[in-house]
């Protein structure tokens, strides 16, 4: 059975979708801060125990968060440094973008 190689495009389209909700950014951009406890990130974001847990799961799932375990307490931080660069880039484009972003109709939340 031949196995279909997905596209570089397609790859980074499902990078994206990583950063592309609202609550797996804010996780990310409070992992790129330091390592933290999901309560801590609970805590920080101001959102419910699952949600978060849910999110840490799937940014865990596409290895974008890693976990190390010290008896019962389970510390979350990127997989990557670049992760926080990408973030940083980002926030670079929206210096001279936001306005145009934010008012664009193509990006508005279903």
């Amino acid at each position: 059975m031949q196995t279909v190689q997905p596209t570089q495009v397609e790859l980074l389209a499902k990078l994206f979708r990583g950063f592309g909700d609202k609550t797996r950014l804010a996780i990310l951009k409070s992992l790129s801060d330091s390592p933290k406890i999901a309560s801590q990130i609970v805590e920080e974001l101001g959102l419910p125990q699952s949600t978060v847990s849910t999110h840490l799961g799937c940014l865990r799932d596409c290895n974008l968060v890693v976990t190390t375990k010290k008896g019962r307490k389970v510390t979350y931080s990127l997989s990557s440094e670049l992760i926080k660069d990408i973030i940083d880039l980002a926030e670079q484009v929206l210096k001279t973008t936001y306005r145009s972003i934010w008012a664009c109709v193509n990006y508005n939340e279903e």
